[in-house]
C-alpha cells in the first residue's frame, strides 16, 4: 500500500475534507471515504500523519476539473506522525511552493471580484488541479467577516501600522481545522484549495500554512 502524507484537513459543514500527497510519486490526492464524499469530524486523519493506504481510483468520467484528485480509501494503517518542522521540510522536498502574487495562483486563472475574493469562472479557463502550495512575500492578516468567518487579507504594501489603511489585493476565507493565527508571516508555505462550484465559480480558500 502506498504511503500518503496528510497535508490538508478542512471543514465541510459538520464534516471534513482530507488532502494528502502520495510519497511514492508526489501526486496530490483528496482522500474520500469508501462511500460518500467527506469524513466525520472525528476522523483519525491529521495533518502530519503518514498512512499506508489502499486506494481506489475514481473513473475519469466521474471527475470534473478542477477537482481531479479524488480517490477512495479502502483500507488504512497509521505509520507515523511528523513534527511540524519535519513536515515543512518534507513538503519542500516533494512539492513546489513558488513565491507568487495572488493573481498567479492556480496558473493565473483566478478572477477577482470587487472585494478581492478570487474564484475560477469556467468560461475563462479551469486548471486541472484544485489544491497547491505557494508562498507570498508579504504577510497575511486575520480578520472576521460579518458572518463570523475567519478570513485572511493580503496587501502589496504593509508599511502602514493600521491594517485598515492598507490596499487589499486578496481577501480569502480560511477553511482549515487548525486554530487561526493573527498573522501568517511572509514566506510561509500556504496551502490553497478551490471550493466546489458555488454560484458563479470555484472559490479560492486558504486551507492551511506551514511556518
Amino acid at each position: 500500500m502506498p504511503k500518503v502524507l496528510i497535508v490538508g484537513k478542512t471543514k465541510m459543514k459538520s464534516e471534513v475534507c482530507i488532502g494528502g500527497i502520495v510519497l511514492t510519486n508526489c501526486c496530490s490526492v483528496r482522500l474520500l471515504p469508501e462511500t460518500g464524499y467527506s469524513h466525520p469530524a472525528n476522523t483519525p486523519f491529521d495533518i502530519g500523519d503518514i498512512w499506508d493506504l489502499e486506494l481506489k481510483e475514481i473513473s475519469q468520467c466521474e471527475l470534473t476539473a478542477p477537482h481531479t484528485e479524488d480517490v477512495r480509501v479502502i483500507r488504512k494503517s497509521h505509520d507515523r506522525t511528523l513534527s511540524m518542522h519535519k513536515l515543512k521540510d518534507r513538503i519542500l522536498r516533494i512539492a513546489d511552493a513558488p513565491l507568487v502574487q495572488p493573481s498567479e495562483l492556480f496558473c493565473g486563472f483566478l478572477q477577482f471580484n470587487q472585494h478581492k475574493r478570487g474564484r475560477i469562472v469556467p468560461k475563462h479557463g479551469v486548471p486541472v488541479f484544485s489544491t497547491g502550495f505557494w508562498r507570498f512575500e508579504k504577510a497575511l492578516h486575520k480578520q472576521q467577516d460579518d458572518y463570523g468567518n475567519t478570513r485572511y487579507i493580503y496587501c502589496n504594501s504593509d508599511d502602514s501600522r493600521d491594517i485598515d489603511d492598507m490596499e487589499v489585493t486578496l481577501d480569502v476565507k480560511y477553511v482549515g481545522c487548525a486554530d487561526p493565527i493573527d498573522v501568517i508571516p511572509p514566506g510561509s508555505i500556504l496551502r490553497f484549495s478551490l471550493s466546489h462550484f458555488y454560484r458563479d465559480g470555484f472559490w479560492l480558500q486558504l486551507s492551511g500554512w506551514f511556518l
